[in-house]
């Protein structure tokens, strides 16, 4: 999938004041790790996390990810969700910034979707005030991973993504790859975990295309699938098969 690359400027630039819709804004989705530190951690943490704050912030400093990665074996049962989704981020060029926010450390990068030059050129549109409030649920653990990824999935839905660019989407997204199912595209994913969850399920047809309803705890979704996204569902769950 081709990306647009954005600045280290642009970044920082968009990470004021609130994050989800300003990165959303600056040409990206935002994909985000969370630890909680108590006090002590905190005090260790202080120098480390400067150094990774300024790693980020000023594109003068030189990104040493060996020595980053020393200093995370350190760390790493505690902090290595955070530090390798920034390693795996800025191997790939991708910009992104690391916060500490009461008592939690968070890192924050750009997944740009498609070469659409600047803002107000064109972007997808996938609803930026939903999107931040994902991002601040998620923050203070007040969203469930199958809330996030059920509302991603909409999200996405609704950007009308091709089939390539959401397989690829998906397998960089952790909420969705947490739920274990890597193999399916990211819209089906919500369905997925529906159905993991012992979800009721039925097909219907509209309009020559196939519906597929789920009904579960977690609430109720609706998938319009074409030919190749039955099959891939059915490959997993075999019953769903028409």
């Amino acid at each position: 999938m081709a990306m647009k690359k954005t600045s280290l400027p642009e970044v920082v630039a968009a990470l004021r004041p609130r994050h989800g819709a300003a990165l959303l804004a600056a040409g990206g989705v935002t994909e985000m790790a969370s630890c909680r530190l108590d006090a002590a951690d905190r005090a260790v943490f202080d120098d480390f996390h400067a150094a990774m704050r300024r790693w980020f912030q000023d594109a003068a400093v030189p990104c040493d990810l060996e020595a980053i990665r020393e200093i995370n074996a350190v760390y790493n049962d505690r902090f290595g969700p955070c530090l390798d989704l920034a390693f795996r981020y800025t191997k790939a060029g991708h910009p992104g910034r690391l916060a500490c926010s009461g008592a939690y450390l968070q890192f924050y990068a750009i997944l740009p979707l498609v070469p659409r030059g600047l803002p107000g050129d064109g972007f997808y549109d996938m609803g930026l005030k939903d999107f931040d409030d994902i991002s601040t649920k998620c923050a203070r653990g007040r969203a469930s991973k199958a809330i996030v990824i059920r509302r991603f999935e909409r999200l996405l839905a609704a950007a009308d993504l091709p089939w390539a660019e959401q397989c690829d989407l998906a397998d960089s997204i952790p909420w969705a790859t947490q739920a274990n199912e890597s193999k399916l595209p990211l819209r089906l994913r919500a369905a997925a975990v529906h159905l993991a969850a012992g979800g009721d399920w039925r097909w219907r047809w509209l309009g020559g295309a196939a519906l597929l309803e789920i009904d579960a705890k977690g609430g109720k979704i609706s998938l319009r699938l074409d030919a190749e996204e039955r099959a891939s569902l059915a490959a997993f769950r075999p019953e769903l098969a028409e």
